[in-house]
């Protein structure tokens, strides 16, 4: 037997456990004999879509964990921006790209999503204060490890 749990970790990734067992399918002693292990695999989302849009407080991460994309305030700032940064530094976010560095937001209604304009940012009143452009009809917008947005 084989049990396969998925779950929703508190970092919004995917969390997959399988723990294999006795053919019986329980376990009534722990011996030698038994093999067992827990494997657990994390898939970190790495993309955004028209179905999967990113809200303030909610981040990607690229496939290999080298950047993350999310909103963040710098300093004491109360401001809102939307930007890359290097993942996992021990001395703190030091970020690489901003979007809306000319318009920020004032508050935390922003969302990120892509639309057939491209990578569009909104505020809370649905208003566009930032966008890309693509002409492409199905959009969507992958983290990669070179801190590209593509």
């Amino acid at each position: 037997m084989m049990i396969l749990v998925l779950g929703l970790s508190p970092e919004d990734t995917i969390e997959m456990i399988l723990i294999p067992g006795k053919a019986g399918g329980y376990y009534d002693d722990i011996d030698t004999r038994l093999l067992s292990f827990i494997f657990i695999f994390s898939i970190a989302l790495d993309t955004i879509s028209k179905d999967n849009p990113i809200k303030d407080g909610h981040t990607i991460v690229s496939a290999g964990g080298n950047f993350e994309l999310g909103f963040f305030s710098p300093g004491n700032s109360k401001n809102r921006y939307i930007g890359i940064w290097y993942k996992n530094l021990p001395k703190g976010k030091e970020v690489v790209w901003v979007a809306n560095r000319v318009n920020p937001l004032n508050d935390i209604s922003g969302l990120l999503a892509v639309s057939s304009k491209g990578i569009v940012l909104v505020n809370g009143n649905q208003d566009v204060t930032w966008s890309s452009n693509s002409s492409t009809s199905n959009p969507v917008a992958q983290l990669l490890d070179t801190e590209i947005l593509s």
